[in-house]
């Protein structure tokens, strides 16, 4: 008898020592995944300042072409005007 209730007990502890073990997995498993959460949800916010900021460069961008453009309309014009002052 004393056999058997040892062998329960001892059985009984390796389950106890299991399910304790599985309870920290679990916990150590819920940390990482809150960690995981947390670098996704700071990928994203990265990822939005950057369209953000390329938005803003492609509007710059396209003001600085039209900015060229009309300078070197200017230039034309002037360059003109120097050579019909000239010719006359």
């Amino acid at each position: 008898m004393n056999l058997i209730t040892g062998n329960v007990a001892a059985g009984m502890e390796q389950q106890s020592t299991a399910t304790r073990e599985i309870s920290h997995n679990m916990q150590k498993a819920a940390q990482a995944t809150e960690t995981l959460e947390g670098n996704v949800q700071g990928i994203s916010s990265a990822a939005k300042n950057t369209m953000q900021a390329a938005e803003i460069i492609e509007v710059n961008g396209n003001e600085l072409l039209e900015h060229s453009m009309e300078m070197d309309n200017q230039l034309k014009n002037f360059m003109n005007k120097m050579k019909q002052s000239q010719a006359a």
